[in-house]
């Protein structure tokens, strides 16, 4: 399902981030993961782009062209939330405000 994707495009890019923060080159400074990597992550999970742009925005609300560790590790978090209350809200509970495309 979509919680396997996310979890597996998560694992990726945190070895990903992991190896930029140890100085691996995932970027050009080598510092962090960029914001195009990221938003192909955020793609691929099944979330409509209302929720990826409300998830990019609390994440990364200073709009840094990088994500260091703790901002990657806040947009996973959001996905994953995201994911959990769309695929209740499929299960007919009420009060979730994500939706999966």
């Amino acid at each position: 399902g979509r919680g396997g994707r996310c979890a597996a495009a998560a694992g990726a890019a945190g070895a990903g981030a992991g190896a930029a923060a140890a100085g691996g080159g995932t970027t050009p400074q080598g510092r962090g993961l960029n914001a195009e990597q990221c938003a192909d992550l955020l793609r691929r999970s099944g979330l409509r782009r209302r929720a990826l742009k409300e998830i990019w925005q609390v994440s990364n609300p200073e709009l840094k062209s990088e994500l260091g560790l703790r901002e990657f590790r806040t947009c996973c978090r959001l996905v994953a939330h995201c994911q959990a209350a769309a695929a209740a809200a499929a299960g007919g509970q009420e009060g979730q405000t994500c939706e999966a495309s």
